[in-house]
């Protein structure tokens, strides 16, 4: 009910919420006086009054009606630890599975960060290796290019002579 009047628009809210305290504070007074009747009638109230007299039946009255309030706020205390008993170990199964998701996760972590170590040194190797092949490749077009001119000259000084051949002739 309580939860429920969260969910009424705030203009007609406080009307209800008086309507249920009320209602809440007859269950309680009807509550008590059931319990009242109960011991009355289960202690054979009647009959002792009569044997005894209004006098002593009036002191034993204030002095039940003193007793189931407090067997009461002990039902209710009671209650409260209980629940609050039951809230413990609800947190504390919780707090367990945390704990092992937490120790999962880190482990996945771990591996995680380890796989990347190995890749990282992978990776540097393979980046020497590209260094290595390029530095070939480049002594290679060097070297290339030389012989390529040299045969260019070669080719060069033979058409030279021939041409000059020719000429003297």
């Amino acid at each position: 009910m309580e939860i429920e009047l969260h969910d009424v628009p705030a203009a007609g809210r406080e009307p209800l919420a008086n309507k249920h305290k009320s209602s809440k504070e007859t269950l309680r007074l009807l509550q008590k006086e059931f319990r009242k009747a109960q011991v009355a009638v289960g202690n054979g109230l009647v009959a002792r009054r009569e044997l005894l007299g209004a006098e002593e039946t009036h002191y034993s009255d204030d002095q039940r009606a003193q007793l189931l309030d407090n067997t009461e706020t002990i039902d209710r205390t009671s209650k409260r630890l209980d629940e609050g008993y039951r809230m413990a170990r609800e947190t504390e199964e919780i707090g367990l599975e945390v704990i092992g998701n937490l120790h999962t996760q880190r482990e996945t972590i771990e591996r995680s960060r380890h796989r990347l170590r190995e890749t990282n040194e992978d990776m540097s190797k393979g980046g020497r290796i590209i260094q290595r092949i390029s530095r070939r490749v480049v002594q290679h077009r060097i070297i290339l290019l030389v012989v390529a001119i040299i045969i260019l000259a070669v080719v060069g000084l033979i058409i030279f002579g021939i041409v000059k051949a020719k000429q003297k002739k």
